[in-house]
């Protein structure tokens, strides 16, 4: 069974630019991350 290494971001409490978020996407990839939960409020 695959383990889940999940990381979330909440961008309706604060803001991260285009930039930054694939800054995060990259460190996920390097760090074997499989899931990312983007919650987002408008």
């Amino acid at each position: 069974m695959e383990k889940i290494k999940a990381f979330h971001i909440d961008s309706g409490r604060k803001y991260f630019s285009p930039e930054q978020l694939k800054d995060i996407i990259d460190v996920m990839a390097k760090n074997h991350y499989n899931l990312l939960e983007w919650y987002s409020r408008k």
